[in-house]
């Protein structure tokens, strides 16, 4: 295997093109572009040094999509961003879409070191871009315990109710691609749809968010609380204060992270 830059991936044949330690002696892990004096010269995340290798695609010989495809499949097996890929063992995640509802969690003290909130912010557009730079940056996987907590409508059950979700669905007003559903709780029979927008009108029954069908894609398994902030009513959702429900939410939830 040819010796390349744990940063870059450059080829370093010569030692000329070695980086330097601080006390100015050769480090044959990095080259002279990525590291000098003992420290790496762009303090940036791999994505971010990512964006900055694309343009060079004509020096490696490749096109842009080829040199991206290339540097997002190389870049995570280097010493470098291995090392800052590697994430808490034991850890929970809780997915949430905002600071509000970060806000009413109220983690255990006994929890603290093994739970990890995730502002995704509004809608699957959001949580995507969020969730695929995790994933890519190694600070997530697949496999891991996810939890998702926060407010939906309801055209099924009054405002303060407090639900497991037992399958998740796309709300698709078009009708014209069929996603299936995809089951998170064998006991519940709760449907949520997600909708790309805020649902005031619909023909399913159950409750209503902007995320979860996109979250119960990405993970293979997730458990998620939610609370009926309004029916379906956009003022009721924006006047929503119901920490009874939270409170009942949140021992729900942690109950889960403790099994």
């Amino acid at each position: 295997m040819p010796h390349i830059c744990q940063s870059c991936s450059m080829p370093m044949e010569d030692e000329k093109v070695f980086g330097t330690n601080k006390d100015g002696s050769k480090n044959a892990d990095y080259c002279i572009y990525c590291y000098k004096n003992g420290e790496f010269i762009d303090k940036v995340s791999m994505e971010e040094y990512i964006d900055m290798c694309v343009p060079f695609h004509d020096q490696a010989g490749m096109t842009e999509e080829q040199m991206r495809h290339h540097c997002e499949t190389v870049f995570p097996t280097l010493k470098r961003w291995k090392k800052s890929r590697t994430k808490e063992k034991n850890m929970n995640y809780i997915l949430v879409a905002d600071k509000q509802e970060a806000d009413n969690l109220k983690i255990p003290n006994k929890l603290k070191d093994n739970v990890k909130i995730i502002l995704l912010g509004w809608g699957a557009t959001s949580s995507i871009k969020t969730l695929s730079k995790m994933l890519l940056n190694g600070e997530i996987t697949k496999n891991d315990k996810i939890f998702n907590i926060g407010y939906v409508g309801s055209n099924e059950f009054p405002i303060g109710s407090v639900v497991i979700i037992g399958k998740a669905l796309k709300e698709n007003p078009s009708h014209t691609v069929k996603e299936p559903p995809i089951k998170l709780d064998d006991e519940s029979k709760v449907k949520c749809y997600s909708s790309l927008n805020f649902v005031e009108s619909t023909k399913h029954i159950g409750v209503f968010d902007m995320e979860l069908y996109t979250l119960a894609s990405f993970f293979k398994k997730i458990k998620s609380v939610k609370i009926v902030s309004d029916n379906l009513n956009y003022h009721e959702y924006k006047q929503a204060s119901i920490e009874s429900a939270w409170q009942k939410a949140n021992k729900i939830l942690f109950q889960w992270i403790e099994q």
